[in-house]
């Protein structure tokens, strides 16, 4: 069993109809006060989740409701691809370091954040130069990427997996810039 992650493409009028109850993120992230999952101490947290002071919380909806909003877009779906993988991808097509980092440590602001888990949970949406150099990539592009990535990521994927992926993203992201939409990831 795996974790699937998504990406998809989106206006960003479109992903706040899509992503009903989750609210724009603060400028830079604040502290907060949470309890500790285990312990249940207090603990403070860098969040970018408006606070009751911002804005009030809408209701948030079931977990298992996003799935089938992202199935809205047009999207491309792979298996065990974590957040650190992507940001190497991000990385390798960018030829900067700093997008694994940004992505990973969560200092990446995400486009929305679900009201109910602050942070948490992956979405965001990957740079226009992502998008555009992807979308550019012809099939030698594809193969020395994919040869590049599957050294640093962590996915347990075979050499043609990386490949095929890379494929269906470039086609996705030429769709998107054809279509005038962002793309994003969600996992």
């Amino acid at each position: 069993m795996g974790t699937y992650a998504y990406f998809f493409l989106a206006t960003p009028d479109e992903l706040g109809r899509a992503f009903v109850g989750w609210r724009r993120p603060l400028p830079q992230r604040a502290e907060r006060q949470r309890a500790q999952p285990f312990s249940g101490r207090p603990i403070t947290v860098l969040c970018w989740l408006p606070g009751p002071a911002d804005a009030p919380a809408p209701a948030p909806f079931p977990a298992a409701d996003l799935a089938s909003r992202v199935g809205y877009f047009p999207t491309a779906s792979f298996k065990n691809l974590d957040p650190l993988s992507l940001g190497e991808l991000v990385a390798i097509a960018l030829g900067d370091e700093a997008w694994c980092e940004r992505i990973v440590d969560g200092s990446l602001p995400p486009p929305l954040v679900r009201p109910d888990e602050g942070d948490r949970g992956a979405l965001c949406e990957l740079p226009t130069a992502f998008l555009a150099t992807v979308a550019a990539w012809t099939a030698d592009d594809v193969a020395r990427v994919a040869d590049a990535w599957g050294q640093v990521a962590l996915c347990d994927w075979s050499p043609e997996d990386h490949v095929d992926v890379l494929t269906e993203l470039r086609a996705l992201a030429g769709r998107g810039l054809r279509e005038g939409k962002r793309l994003y990831y969600w996992m």
